[in-house]
């Protein structure tokens, strides 16, 4: 736990390569000798610091170190923010395994998912249609999103030949 503590201090200290250090040596010491058959509560643990270790790799400027720090906590839980993060390094760094992963969590949604979720989730699907040229499809979510006050300036915005629209039909 001090260890745990320490990283998190050092975090809100804005000292991220240290943090991260920390949050990698955490994970990979509970990460040893562990197989299918772990606790739920160890489940947890691991799910938070590989979260953590994508996190602070963002913050160092190692987004393609990310990845795969958020892919193994994106797996092992339901936490929104887990979901949110990996979501959002996929689609920024434009991994072939954005699309596919969005889809999947919009299958996932049911009247239980939080609006503000589902909303960023249509967001992130509209800009990688975009970046994928797929612009119909993008332009149909983008109309989904109208209807969405969390999201109705984004798609209004988009849909009055926004940067990312403008930006692919040229």
């Amino acid at each position: 736990q001090g260890l745990y503590d320490m990283a998190h201090t050092l975090k809100q200290e804005k000292r991220a390569l240290e943090a991260t250090l920390i949050f990698r040596h955490l994970l990979q010491a509970n990460s040893t000798g562990t197989s299918n058959n772990i606790s739920n509560e160890q489940k947890s643990l691991l799910a938070e610091l590989a979260f953590h270790c994508g996190y602070m790799s963002v913050e160092i400027g190692l987004p393609e170190k990310a990845i795969p720090y958020l892919q193994k906590s994106y797996h092992m839980t339901d936490i929104l923010l887990h979901k949110q993060e990996y979501i959002a390094m996929l689609s920024n760094t434009t991994d072939p395994r954005t699309l596919e992963t969005i889809n999947r969590e919009l299958k996932l949604c049911n009247d239980n998912t939080p609006k503000e979720y589902l909303s960023l989730i249509k967001r992130r699907l509209a800009y990688i249609l975009i970046e994928y040229r797929q612009l119909e499809e993008a332009k149909a979510v983008l109309n989904e999103l109208l209807k969405d006050p969390k999201s109705e300036k984004f798609a209004k915005s988009e849909l009055d030949g926004g940067v990312y629209i403008s930006d692919r039909t040229c």
